[in-house]
């Protein structure tokens, strides 16, 4: 009985072993129904049901900075890439965050899938960055949102990542359930932690009098974003940026981009890239305009100076 026990004891230890050193190969992603250490996983599943946490870390093949060797700046202090999602072998959609600083040089990338909020970390790590996707943040907000989505039954979930068109890590894992509406009352949560977390941008160009134009500008304009009070305008270009003809090389115009706070009744919006700009006329440039906007964040009406 004790050499059966010992033996045992034995495959069990074997069998830990086995998991961590497989879960780092390179090119595999991983999963937990707890927040993983990437330097140890333990507690690996590729099994979950509805309402499970789901955690995640990719182990890159190479660093993105040598996988995009020759492909991008030796200087280069960021990158995006690409997260393909399949659900049953079937492309679904995709995601594009960009890697930052020490990520270019890294193997190892950290995703909160589907976590509980007060353990997200992914949108306070300041080495990578998400797009938005419509009115939804990409990351755990929008793998939620994906979640949410699915229909009764069984899905494997497939993610692959691309640097540079060449896949570095892949992975997947099946979830199963009646219902899967526990994502989508997750979200509220997940966007209250994310929230916190916006800051507006440093200014790159201190101009009052430009600034006041602009806030002249939207107000204006008459469009439901700029409805409520303009607290704070960015200018986030150093300088205009000039556009030519792409085959004359004439002067069409030259833009210049901000970010804007508005405070509306549901609380206070930070708007990206609004951009102005001035046409080119008669050899000078003519009156500022306004020019459009990117997405809309919510942020602390605190954060705001």
């Amino acid at each position: 009985m004790k050499s059966l026990l010992i033996y045992l004891c034995t495959i069990l230890l074997l069998t830990v072993s086995f998991q961590t050193i497989s879960a780092q190969q390179p090119g595999t992603i991983v999963f937990s129904k707890s927040p993983i250490n990437a330097e140890n996983p333990v507690n690996l599943t590729n099994d979950f049901k509805a309402g499970d946490r789901i955690y995640s870390v990719a182990y890159f093949t190479n660093p993105v900075k040598k996988q995009c060797k020759g492909k991008m700046p030796k200087t280069a202090t960021k990158k995006a890439v690409e997260i393909l999602i399949y659900k049953n072998d079937m492309y679904a959609t995709s995601m594009s965050p960009t890697l930052h600083n020490d990520y270019l040089e890294t193997t190892t990338l950290i995703l909160d899938l589907a976590p509980e909020a007060s353990k997200m970390t992914v949108y306070t790590n300041p080495n990578i960055s998400w797009k938005m996707y419509g009115n939804t943040k990409e990351g755990p907000l929008r793998f939620a949102e994906i979640l949410s989505e699915l229909d009764a039954g069984t899905t494997t979930i497939k993610l692959e990542i691309k640097a540079c068109y060449e896949v570095i890590a892949t992975g997947e894992f099946t979830i199963d359930g009646t219902s899967f509406d526990f994502y989508e009352d997750q979200m509220a949560s997940l966007q209250n932690v994310e929230t916190q977390t916006v800051q507006i941008p440093k200014a790159k160009k201190n101009d009052p009098a430009l600034e006041n134009e602009m806030k002249s500008l939207l107000l204006v304009s008459g469009n439901d974003a700029w409805h409520g009070e303009i607290m704070e305008i960015v200018i986030i270009d150093k300088d205009w940026f000039l556009e030519r003809h792409k085959i004359t090389g004439a002067i069409l115009f030259r833009y210049i981009r901000a970010e804007v706070v508005v405070k509306k009744s549901d609380g206070c919006w930070l708007y990206h890239l609004v951009t102005f700009k001035q046409n080119y006329i008669r050899n000078e440039f003519d009156k500022t305009l306004w020019d459009g906007a990117g997405d809309r964040v919510k942020i602390p009406c605190e954060n705001v100076n």
